[in-house]
């Protein structure tokens, strides 16, 4: 018998609760296989009583208000991205990676309800399929491609030995796709398994998606 996850914690607002038990509890179910009382009672309220539909019109404004929220969330990481592609990043690319993943992946645990929903009722739900992915993937990887792109091209003007068909001969956007993937894979994985990939640890995976990265952008460290 499963069990339902409970959000008691009185310092959160009724509708904070309510949100973070609605999507937990369709992640795992699929979107009918959970009712409006079920989503009400896990966070300690009596059921079938209205408690949820005086924050949210139904069970689907609920998914599209969560949906909502995390889009404004990527939009705010437009002033990390102009850090990560500036000369003080770029002067420290190891740290500067590693903390770009770390970021990345921070972001896609906060996103994990939101996939599994997509996963399990994209075809019900095309529109919120589509909206995720214009609204939240696709600018994932734009800022990807803006970040190493920035890279690329400092690398290039900072190493005169560096031969200019060598930098201008970098597919950015293929490579940011690629580098993004695998951390979209690596937590996707967790995810759904229970562990990550090969039982290489987040740790173990970041070494090599550093050293991975800097080896694909052509980018140097800098002497000390």
């Amino acid at each position: 018998m499963r069990g339902n996850p409970t959000i008691t914690d009185e310092d959160r607002p009724t509708r904070d609760r309510l949100l973070a038990a609605g999507m937990a509890l369709i992640a795992e179910r699929g979107f009918n296989g959970v009712t409006v009382g079920e989503i009400e009672a896990a966070v300690g309220l009596a059921p079938r009583r209205g408690a949820l539909y005086k924050h949210f019109p139904s069970k689907r404004a609920l998914v599209e208000e969560a949906m909502e929220e995390r889009i404004s969330g990527v939009a705010d990481l437009s002033d990390q991205v102009a850090w990560f592609a500036s000369p003080e990043a770029v002067a420290d690319p190891r740290s500067s990676l590693r903390l770009i993943a770390r970021v990345a992946l921070d972001e896609l645990d906060r996103e994990k309800h939101i996939n599994q929903i997509i996963e399990k009722d994209g075809r019900r739900f095309p529109e919120l399929r589509d909206r995720m992915r214009e609204a939240m993937v696709e600018p994932g990887f734009r800022y990807a491609e803006e970040i190493f792109g920035a890279w690329v091209r400092a690398t290039h003007d900072a190493d005169s030995s560096l031969e200019s068909d060598r930098a201008t001969g970098i597919d950015v956007a293929a490579v940011a796709t690629v580098l993004l993937s695998a951390l979209v894979h690596h937590r996707r994985h967790a995810w759904l398994l229970d562990k990550p990939p090969h039982g290489v640890d987040t740790d173990r995976f970041l070494d090599a998606w550093v050293d991975v990265t800097m080896r694909a952008l052509a980018t140097q460290e800098v002497a000390s």
